[in-house]
């Protein structure tokens, strides 16, 4: 009688190969010499007979059929084979190149220079690999942050100065179109500019706010990145004159659509504005209060088609120079022309011109001395599409007849006439013809009743913001109004109320889901900023 012997798989410990088991079945005489063993390790020892590993290395004339099986002639019995492959375990050497570029790629700036330690290959790949997608950098992409608080920007961020900068930009230079390095400015100096025109030769926007710069540095950034689009120059001229470097480089950047310069105190604008690019479409010289009329005069002649025009604090010019400036900006969409301290002499020009700006949108025109009652109804007569207004603090010019022409503007929506303390509830009444009128602020007007709120909150029945903090006229009744309103209302808009230091309840015993009321002093004086975002 013959027995069926079978050897089960054996399958080695070496992970560095593909191994092979091989299993046989067979019969044969029966034999009391013919024994098999196991290891603990799962390895078979050798024994009198065929053992597993003697039929791997030593056998013969094996005829292996099509699935996997074969069969081996073997002293007076046939044993059965088949090969049992083991995979070797897959590690991060073997990830292919493509996988650990777009895995790089998906890292911050900080991160990814990190991972070029690590060994060639990953240096290799990071380095010259993995930056074609790196358009832009800023302290955001830096350390992948979507948001830059302004404490985080100064207790967390890394120190990048003029050689970490030079090393970034030899990476990424080629493929960046906007570098804004404002959140470095205290370790970053002119030298910086170097690295900015020898890598970025694609580069079209450029913010430099607070980098001491010097005209070899400008016209540096000019020579190799002549395309740049917008530039943000902000408080970069404090220790310096810079008029020739900056006409150097606005004669060479004429495709410009977006130049800030404002805060430089000793840029006066003669001869550098008159090379301003024609292109240009939003222009700030907030703060540059030493501007003279020959640069002003510029602007006019240069930049016709400006849509957004920042002003703030320019004081050193006349009125007939500003009349002059603002007939041709037939085209301009928003004006910030606040903290004007040059008075108006009583029977010389005003600022009429005003009325000419069409197209105007958002006008802000808080704490100007010029802005007079003449000057208001040449903004209601012309500027029919004004939406914005912002007129608080003009009070030593501004009374009742003035407020009563803003009642001709049919698209305002949001007007801000704080600190008026000569207006009344006579010409505010008037408003209530501005029936879009959404945000309505009257902070510390002195002389407004609820006579006044009541009006406004029976026409305008869009309203979501009402500042009356400071006036101590305003009571209770005024705040009922205001219930009335957002009670009627058929959508779920929510209406903000300040009432800080007026005559209502604080806090008040009025309650509605849908009114807010606030009697804090710092938000009520937030109030006095303009009322829409920067658009730049």
């Amino acid at each position: 009688m013959k027995l069926r012997n079978r050897i089960i798989p054996v399958i080695t410990s070496d992970i560095s190969q593909p191994s092979t088991s091989v299993v046989t079945t067979g019969s044969s005489k029966p034999s009391t010499k013919r024994k098999s063993k196991l290891s603990l390790d799962g390895r078979s020892r050798e024994s009198k007979g065929v053992t597993a590993s003697g039929v791997r290395s030593k056998r013969k004339g094996i005829e292996e059929s099509e699935d996997g099986w074969g069969k081996e002639e073997k002293g007076e019995g046939i044993v059965e084979t088949k090969k049992v492959k083991v995979a070797r375990l897959i590690g991060i050497s073997d990830v292919p190149d493509h996988l650990l570029v777009w895995t790089f790629e998906q890292l911050a700036i900080v991160d990814r220079i990190k991972v070029e330690r690590v060994c060639r290959r990953w240096l290799r790949l990071a380095r010259f690999h993995s930056w074609s997608k790196t358009n832009s950098f800023c302290y955001a992409s830096l350390l992948q942050q979507t948001t830059c608080t302004p404490w985080r920007c100064i207790d967390d961020r890394p120190k990048v100065g003029n050689v970490e900068m030079r090393s970034i930009l030899n990476r990424a230079g080629t493929f960046l179109h906007s570098v804004d390095l404002s959140a470095f400015r205290d370790s970053l100096n002119y030298s910086v500019c170097s690295s900015i025109g020898h890598f970025c030769v694609d580069l079209q926007t450029l913010c430099l706010t607070g980098i001491q710069l010097t005209n070899s540095s400008l016209n540096l950034i000019a020579r190799y990145c002549p395309d740049l689009r917008s530039v943000n120059l902000q408080r970069c001229f404090q220790e310096s004159v810079i008029e020739r470097g900056l006409s150097g480089f606005l004669a060479k950047c004429q495709r410009l659509t977006l130049l800030d310069v404002s805060e430089n105190e000793r840029l006066c604008g003669a001869p550098s504005f008159s090379n301003l690019p024609g292109s240009l479409r939003t222009l700030v010289i907030a703060g540059c209060f030493r501007l003279s009329g020959q640069a002003i005069d510029q602007i006019r002649r240069r930049c016709g088609e400006l849509s957004v025009l920042a002003m703030d604090g320019v004081d050193m010019v006349t009125p007939d120079e500003l009349n002059a400036l603002f007939e041709p900006l037939t085209s301009l969409r928003t004006l910030k022309f606040g903290e004007c301290f040059v008075t108006s002499v009583p029977g010389g020009t005003e600022l009429t011109n005003l009325g000419r700006l069409r197209d105007i949108r958002e006008l802000v025109l808080n704490d100007n001395l010029l802005i007079t009652n003449d000057a208001l109804a040449a903004i209601g007569s012309g500027c029919k599409l004004l939406e914005t207004l912002d007129i608080s603090g003009c009070n030593r010019s501004v009374t009742d007849d003035g407020v009563r022409e803003l009642a001709k503007l049919p698209n305002l929506t949001h007007l801000n006439i704080s600190l008026l303390r000569s207006v009344t509830d006579d010409g505010v009444r008037t408003l209530a013809r501005c029936s879009k009128l959404q945000s309505f602020l009257m902070h510390r007007c002195d002389q407004l009743t609820d006579a006044s709120l009541l009006m406004i909150a029976k026409s305008c029945q869009d309203l979501i913001k009402v500042d009356i903090s400071y006036c101590p006229l305003m009571t209770d009744t005024a705040l009922w109004a205001l219930f009335r309103l957002v009670n009627a209302r058929a959508d779920k808009r929510r209406l903000k109320v300040w009432i800080a230091r007026s005559g209502a309840t604080v806090p008040s015993p009025i309650s509605h889901p849908l009114l807010d009321f606030n009697d804090s002093d710092h938000i009520a004086d937030n109030s006095l900023s303009p009322l829409l975002l920067d658009i730049w």
